[in-house]
């Protein structure tokens, strides 16, 4: 859209991933809550989910801030950025992308952790199981983001599937959650007496 056709500055572009994605997120919540579906069993950690969902949508906007900020080819060897773990006396840039690569094992191991609580709450096991494999998806998507010079396909996978995590922890974390009160099927007409 016009993002793209005025070439606005870098922050209003992070900002515009970081508000599309908090719409996903009310999005995701308000369908499972308006479907009726009950809670899952306690068995899962209500707040390390809703911490998973933090870290899952940090990870995003930081992945937004390395493609806007032309940090997304700084470092294109691999694992290595410039033959060190994490160089220093390099330009900002280079610590934006590292931070981004070793924040997303960060996510990796929360989703897991998820996965393996959630997965023993049987009625949420294929979203269990969907989290840590779309986890080493997005790791091999953004690899494939550097080794083919941010090719127009791996990169767009590399978001779309950062997109269907974020949605799949956020439905786990709802689903996680205390019941609420169903809405009725049909609601009075605005207006009418009740």
């Amino acid at each position: 859209g016009l993002t793209v056709i005025y070439r606005l500055p870098p922050v209003v572009l992070v900002l515009h991933t970081a508000t599309s994605m908090l719409f996903l997120v009310s999005l995701v919540a308000l369908a499972w809550r308006l479907s009726g579906r009950p809670a899952a069993p306690s068995a899962m950690a209500t707040p390390l989910l809703f911490l998973t969902a933090a870290a899952v949508y940090l990870q995003i906007v930081l992945g937004a801030a390395v493609r806007h900020t032309g940090a997304g080819l700084v470092c294109v060897d691999l694992p290595y950025c410039r033959g060190a773990i994490w160089p220093s006396g390099v330009h900002p840039a280079v610590h934006l992308h590292m931070a981004h690569r070793a924040f997303a094992f960060v996510v990796l191991g929360l989703v897991a952790w998820n996965a393996a609580a959630a997965f023993r709450a049987g009625r949420v096991r294929p979203l269990a199981l969907a989290g840590p494999a779309l986890a080493v998806l997005q790791i091999v998507l953004g690899v494939l983001a550097i080794t083919t010079f941010k090719d127009l396909v791996p990169l767009t996978a590399h978001l779309l599937v950062a997109a269907l995590l974020l949605a799949d922890v956020v439905s786990l974390a709802v689903l996680a959650g205390p019941s609420r009160a169903r809405v009725p099927a049909e609601a009075p007409a605005l207006g009418a007496a009740t």
